[in-house]
């Protein structure tokens, strides 16, 4: 946990190389949580990974089913690949899971925004604001 847990400090700081490599430890030391998965999807895709991402989100899922943060970055890697249809079911599942989840109401608002959907996408910002979504 001590690697999860500096990894998390150096993704908020913008070292993505360093929680990236504490990341790995801690999978290699636990593979069997989903969170690191989600965690270290998270990191790829702020450095623009669209292969890693993926891989990690979709191995999360395959580890614990019922994994919000799974969904939520699969979502996030098909609404960045243009794919909103795909990413919209992928946050109603995250937030089936969690419905709580302000960040899975942001994006898929901004999803909806992108198909043109204004009044769902007003609809889940109001949600995620109510959740304290910034």
């Amino acid at each position: 946990m001590h690697f999860h847990a500096r990894g998390i400090r150096r993704m908020t700081i913008g070292d993505y190389d360093g929680a990236i490599a504490d990341y790995d430890k801690a999978i290699g030391l636990s593979p069997g949580v989903a969170k690191m998965r989600v965690d270290r999807g998270i990191v790829w895709m702020a450095k623009g990974d669209a292969k890693r991402a993926p891989a990690d989100f979709d191995m999360a899922i395959q580890i614990d089913r019922n994994s919000p943060g799974g969904y939520f970055g699969r979502g996030l890697v098909q609404a960045r690949a243009g794919d909103h249809d795909g990413a919209i079911a992928n946050f109603n599942h995250a937030i089936k899971l969690y419905p709580n989840y302000a960040d899975a109401y942001t994006f898929r608002g901004r999803s909806w925004e992108a198909k043109g959907n204004h009044k769902r996408a007003e609809a889940d910002r109001k949600r995620a604001l109510s959740l304290g979504a910034n």
